[in-house]
């Protein structure tokens, strides 16, 4: 995903060109750590110079899944995954080779003997768990609300990127009941912990299923059968 196509989603769904809260962000940090190759322990101490004064202060860490890394000491291959997507496409000073001017939150690449291959999964700040959280738990606020206002924030729709890898990943078969695609029945994407539970759109917490049992399930939180 390169910035315009970026912008475009952020613009469908009402949102800023960037993310809000990329400031303060603790995933956002670890990328860079991780990308910047950095020695010290002390991560935020690291990037002095790149983060807010009031940082370590006001802080937002990372809700769900961590950032994983791993690189050959050479750096010419390595695998990552659930990082900060806006590190490669704007941060010109701790972007990945080869990568740069990409949303890229994950992948794996190889460049030994000659050949330079990877692989990148992309996706955009409405589907951190970070933001979502951030946006759930401001809502009241920016609406003039109370903190206590029962009115729930608006739901993100997951992209069909997402919702595709999610039933090529069940083998398009309903997680509950075992039916598939060759039944005839519509396949959904279910949040396991629902999101009025505190469930996310990490991929952890998603499963195809059936519409029957999707409905039935409600917001419950019933162990898959598969």
């Amino acid at each position: 995903m390169k910035k315009e196509d970026y912008f475009k989603q952020s613009r469908a769904e009402g949102l800023p060109k960037r993310c809000p809260i990329l400031e303060y962000c603790a995933r956002r940090m670890f990328t860079m750590y991780f990308y910047g190759d950095y020695r010290q322990d002390d991560v935020v101490q690291a990037l002095k110079g790149y983060l807010p004064k009031d940082f370590a202060e006001k802080a937002i860490g990372y809700f769900g899944e961590a950032p994983v890394w791993q690189a050959a000491r050479d750096r010419k291959s390595g695998y990552f995954h659930g990082m900060c997507p806006e590190v490669n496409l704007f941060d010109h000073e701790h972007q990945l080779g080869g990568m740069e001017g990409t949303a890229s939150c994950g992948g794996s690449w190889n460049y030994e003997n000659g050949k330079r291959e990877q692989r990148l999964e992309h996706k955009h700040f409405s589907e951190c768990s970070e933001f979502s959280k951030h946006a759930y738990d401001t809502l009241p606020t920016r609406l003039g609300r109370s903190a206590e206002s029962p009115l729930k924030p608006k739901r993100v729709s997951i992209s069909k990127k997402l919702r595709f890898e999610i039933l090529q990943r069940d083998k398009f078969t309903c997680q509950y009941c075992n039916r598939s695609k060759d039944d005839g029945v519509k396949l959904q994407v279910d949040h396991h912990i629902p999101v009025a539970e505190g469930g996310t759109d990490d991929i952890s917490n998603l499963r195809a299923a059936c519409e029957d049992c999707n409905q039935g399930k409600s917001n419950k939180i019933i162990t898959p059968l598969l």
